[in-house]
């Protein structure tokens, strides 16, 4: 019984199980229940519920306290082996794997959640930032550059979109400047054509 009992007591404990083993008139051979041991056979609750067990598992109460009873046969000593574990231990064990998994799926959305923002600040600001230069530049304001931040190409774009504003405002200067002289140019020469009229 000894040697019986060393070889399913480590992976009983391991679940929380109680293990009976019977011989073919139901009579206990080896059980992880002193109790059951001492008396040299199944304890009346358990003995009525392997009773009322109909097929090789179940689930069905003991003193009170739902079980998730196996039953299994050996065929070369007709020997039964009964194994309880209390359903509570069961949906314990589920209930902290959900736990962990929850756990896990939240660190994973934390996870995202800080790389999409993370790549938000890295290409979206800047974006953000130069189509607000663009309606400035659309509402006149030829001086709102954008600070060149973000990756590489991004701030080689942004560069390139400061210089070609610095372009344009440069161009529209000389083109109002070549305006005002010409205007002056028209005048002069409107003066001196009427100057010998009047003289």
């Amino acid at each position: 019984e000894k040697t019986l009992y060393d070889l399913y007591s480590l992976q009983a404990m391991r679940l929380g199980a109680t293990v009976y083993i019977l011989d073919e008139n139901g009579g206990l051979i080896s059980s992880t229940d002193e109790g059951a041991v001492a008396a040299c056979a199944l304890p009346d609750p358990v003995a009525e519920s392997y009773a009322a067990l109909e097929s090789d598992d179940g689930i069905l109460p003991v003193d009170g306290e739902n079980y998730s009873m196996a039953r299994a046969d050996c065929s070369q000593t007709n020997w039964t082996t009964l194994v309880m574990v209390p359903t509570a231990t069961l949906s314990g064990e589920t209930a902290q794997l959900y736990l962990q998994i929850l756990v896990v799926i939240g660190v994973c959305m934390g996870v995202a959640f800080a790389l999409v923002l993370l790549l938000y600040r890295r290409f979206m600001a800047p974006l953000a930032q130069l189509e607000q230069s663009i309606r400035r530049v659309d509402a006149g304001d030829l001086r709102a550059y954008v600070k060149p931040q973000g990756p590489a190409e991004l701030v080689q774009m942004l560069q390139s979109y400061n210089t070609m504003l610095e372009s344009i405002r440069v161009s529209m200067q000389q083109q109002l400047e070549m305006s005002r002289r010409k205007q002056d140019l028209e005048m002069q020469v409107l003066m001196s054509q009427i100057n010998p009229h009047f003289l």
